[in-house]
């Protein structure tokens, strides 16, 4: 099921949560439900199609949006596998890591913020 309110999607994804702010149909805040039936600090949470993303504690928020904005649109880096122990020679691999859209969910959680 797709939705489009955090709220609704909180209360059947994350059923013990308790939302304590909500910033816009997308985003809000919310405490986690822990198994001795306490709750921890306000955490930020995400809405996207189906899922529910958890962004980290509200307190921890502005450094990872200063991590996200210090990161390039489109990541690559070379990795080295050393097979040298099976007699074969070093294989080399280039990882793309696409963070465009990390970065526009990341955006949108500072323009609320």
């Amino acid at each position: 099921m797709i939705y489009k309110h955090i709220q609704q999607a909180m209360v059947e994804l994350r059923p013990g949560d308790k939302i304590v702010k909500v910033l816009s149909n997308k985003f809000c805040i919310a405490k986690i439900l822990c198994t001795n039936n306490t709750y921890t600090k306000e955490h930020v949470f995400g809405l996207n199609n189906k899922l529910v993303y958890g962004y980290g504690q509200l307190e921890n928020i502005k450094q990872s949006i200063e991590y996200w904005e210090k990161q390039p649109q489109i990541d690559k880096s070379k990795w080295c596998f050393d097979h040298s122990e099976n007699g074969k020679p070093y294989h080399y691999l280039v990882k793309v890591c696409d963070n465009r859209k990390i970065k526009q969910q990341y955006r949108k959680l500072k323009k609320l913020l």
